[in-house]
């Protein structure tokens, strides 16, 4: 046992409380949707959605049989991290929503197509219940606007793909865990307005008999606005969404080689990159300017990291059966997948690394 900063209290060798969300949705939708073929290369398509929906968001802390030490540091007495609730507490609401879509596409040629849509979508909105109350968050709309173009050429062994978008957040539903005077408190809040504007490629391509090639490209800029619709600033202002890189791509071939009438070797090599980004939307640095000694490493984000990949074996009896060796990482590259989580509230944020390398062998069969 470790002694606390509160006289005469030890941590218990073994203590149990929990928190639990309940949620229940009964909804009725309405929705139409439909192609009118203008003319043979010219099409629009247009949608709507109605949805009315009758929400109960339900919020319960089950009591540790013994009091715990920690509560007077938390706030949480007599639990440790969850302050109790004397049974459920329940917020009851309804809402209704319309949603939809309009879509042009047409044909330049044969094999080549181009696209413009408009869409409104929604996050429905949010019943937070806790031991403070409950809190109703408005949904969370987004406007979004994309066009680009996809088509084949040079007999149809090469196709590509091109597309711009812009997408306009309103009400933006964000997640965080924080030590309040009353306990741990792990909430949704509505962070306002946010843009995110970028554009994304794929080309695939045969080069040869049994080679071929793929890749694409993408680039986003997700930010939250310096201002909210009322203009007032933001506490996220100018933070990029998290788990959202700036730049990701993807390059790989596919070769297979025949040796016999009933046997292909093949190989699948890949190579997929991600630039830096953040695991959660306040992107943490941990840095002390006045005292670098303290500043937090890793912090919350994930530096750019690019992971190789192979898999490669035999096709037999006419691809039948397949045996097959895989090495994923093969560069045993060192990355986080997940990093803050529960402890992040403490100050203590927990880090959840990347699968190392691996190797293994895979025998399939098709009768």
């Amino acid at each position: 046992n470790s002694a606390l900063p509160i006289p005469n209290a030890v941590l218990k060798e073994s203590h149990e409380e929990a928190s639990e969300n309940f949620g229940t949705t009964t909804a009725v939708e309405a929705f139409v949707d439909g192609t009118a073929d203008v003319t043979d290369r010219l099409s629009l398509t247009a949608g709507l959605r109605f949805t009315y929906e009758d929400v109960t968001g339900e919020y319960e802390v089950y009591n540790s049989e013994t009091p715990g030490n920690l509560g007077a540091l938390t706030g949480a007495a007599p639990n440790n991290l969850f302050a109790p609730t004397d049974g459920r507490l329940s917020e009851n609401e309804q809402f209704t929503s319309a949603v939809g879509r309009f879509v042009a596409d047409y044909a330049v040629t044969d094999e080549t197509n181009v696209f413009a849509s408009i869409s409104r979508g929604r996050r429905p909105n949010v019943i937070d219940v806790d031991a403070s109350g409950s809190n109703i968050l408005n949904a969370e709309i987004v406007w979004s606007y994309e066009t680009g173009v996809k088509g084949r050429a040079f007999n149809e062994r090469f196709e590509y793909e091109a597309n711009g978008f812009y997408y306009d957040y309103s009400n933006f539903q964000t997640s965080f865990a924080e030590l309040e005077e009353d306990g741990i408190d792990f909430e949704t809040r509505d962070s306002g307005a946010a843009t995110a504007f970028g554009f994304e490629t794929a080309v695939r391509g045969a080069l040869f008999r049994g080679v071929s090639v793929f890749g694409n490209y993408s680039y986003i800029d997700a930010t939250f606005d310096e201002e909210d619709e009322d203009g007032l600033e933001q506490d996220l202002a100018g933070n990029r969404f998290r788990l959202t890189p700036e730049h990701t791509f993807a390059l790989g071939t596919d070769i297979s080689v025949p040796v016999s009438d009933r046997a292909t070797v093949f190989v699948r090599p890949s190579y997929t990159f991600k630039s830096q980004f953040y695991f959660d939307e306040e992107n943490t640095e941990f840095e002390d300017p006045e005292n670098p000694a303290l500043a937090q490493n890793p912090p919350l984000s994930q530096d750019a990291y690019g992971l190789l990949n192979v898999r490669g074996g035999f096709r037999l009896l006419g691809g039948q059966v397949t045996v097959e060796g895989f090495a994923k990482n093969v560069l045993d590259e060192e990355y986080l997948i997940d990093a803050g989580n529960t402890g992040d509230a403490f100050g203590v944020p927990t880090y959840i690394a990347g699968p190392p390398r691996i190797l293994g062998i895979r025998l399939s069969g098709r009768f």
